[in-house]
């Protein structure tokens, strides 16, 4: 069960009101015309999250939930929306069923997507109030009417999403990143496909002596190089990048943790936050044909920690000084592990990331649990 997604609903019914990326309906629409017409205007909003149509609550917020007979199949309403012809496009929706105090709810989850505006290229002879050709949003907690199209202002402002236009510069680099087969390599880096002002440019290789992480690798042979992005031409961000495995593998370099038991006991780390530069940049630096760096890199994310988020990251780091013997009995237990290293500082970075790769699968199991006890 998603306990996430039964407090969010919860505290949007405490709310007693609807909002731009949610609606209550006290049941499902009769006709497919008038719901399609929702999930367009939850489909064409300018905002970057997930809507939600919560039916089983009325306009007052009130739960009253949904009889057996009245819920809905996710596979039903996947081939309803795919039967409707829309240009490019569809939009990608799915379905979740809860219950809130005894009362069973659906849930249709509209993903947020950068496809936007969402258009119907023709309506269809059995319906007759939904529009071809229109570009139907939401306005705070207000569907564009189904006999009117969006305003000007409101369309502009979903082409600008569709493009990323509406981001500044650093983060338009980071919408551009996550597409990593835009990005075209040539001589002195990469440049955006779509957008050749945004380049990457290796500088010079620099010498260092191999990383802890070096040594999970077939060869330690270790090299460094920056790579600078720009934008026309003017730097906005510097990334240092090791190539690993002799070559095989680069990689941006992760940033560096900390736990701290006492003065005598120090641990340190390596990490990414996943939805970071630094992180989305390792994709586009992977060469996905070449299988021996693809060993590499899940041999480098077995002592480096992703985290979802910078607060995550703080979290888990309380976590494990409040589990303090479970972390050093798990270090002490991979002491006599071999390791391709002798170098102690090094072996020790290489266990504590094994370890706190264990104990974070287990943070996160915790917190599930704890989630699901709050939700109770």
């Amino acid at each position: 069960m998603n306990y996430n997604l039964i407090r969010l609903v919860k505290d949007l019914i405490r709310l007693k009101r609807e909002g731009d990326f949610w609606d209550f309906k006290e049941k499902w629409h009769s006709f497919n015309e008038l719901l399609i017409h929702d999930i367009l205007c939850f489909s064409n909003t300018v905002h970057d999250r997930d809507c939600f149509i919560i039916v089983g609550v009325n306009d007052d917020g009130e739960a009253v939930g949904l009889g057996e007979h009245e819920r809905k199949k996710q596979a039903d309403l996947i081939n309803m929306v795919n039967s409707f012809p829309f240009s490019g496009e569809t939009p990608n929706i799915k379905l979740e069923h809860i219950e809130i105090e005894g009362k069973a709810l659906d849930i249709l989850i509209i993903l947020n997507s950068y496809s936007v505006p969402f258009i119907l290229s023709k309506r269809g002879k059995s319906y007759k109030k939904i529009k071809q050709g229109i570009v139907y949003s939401r306005f705070g907690d207000t569907n564009t009417p189904i006999d009117q199209g969006a305003s000007f202002s409101t369309i502009e402002s979903l082409w600008k999403k569709r493009f990323g236009l509406n981001k500044t510069v650093i983060e338009r680099v980071s919408f551009l990143l996550n597409n990593s087969n835009d990005w075209v390599e040539n001589e002195v880096g990469f440049y955006h496909l779509y957008n050749p002002e945004y380049s990457l440019e290796y500088g010079d290789y620099e010498s260092g002596d191999p990383a802890f992480y070096s040594y999970c690798m077939d060869n330690e042979h270790t090299s460094y190089q920056k790579i600078k992005l720009k934008f026309n031409g003017t730097i906005l961000e510097e990334y240092n990048t090791a190539i690993l495995d002799a070559g095989r593998f680069r990689v941006v370099t992760p940033k560096w943790g900390f736990i701290v038991f006492d003065i005598n006991e120090k641990f340190s780390f390596r990490y990414y936050i996943h939805n970071e530069n630094d992180y989305k940049l390792n994709d586009l630096l992977l060469n996905e044909e070449n299988y021996e760096g693809i060993i590499a890199r899940r041999n480098f994310f077995e002592v480096i920690l992703v985290f979802n988020s910078e607060a995550e990251k703080e979290d888990f780091v309380d976590y494990v000084q409040v589990n303090q013997n479970q972390f050093l009995s798990k270090f002490k237990d991979k002491e006599d592990v071999y390791y391709s290293t002798d170098n102690e500082v090094k072996k020790s970075q290489i266990i504590t990331g094994k370890v706190l790769m264990e104990m974070l699968f287990g943070f996160r199991e915790e917190k599930i649990k704890f989630n699901k006890r709050s939700v109770l």
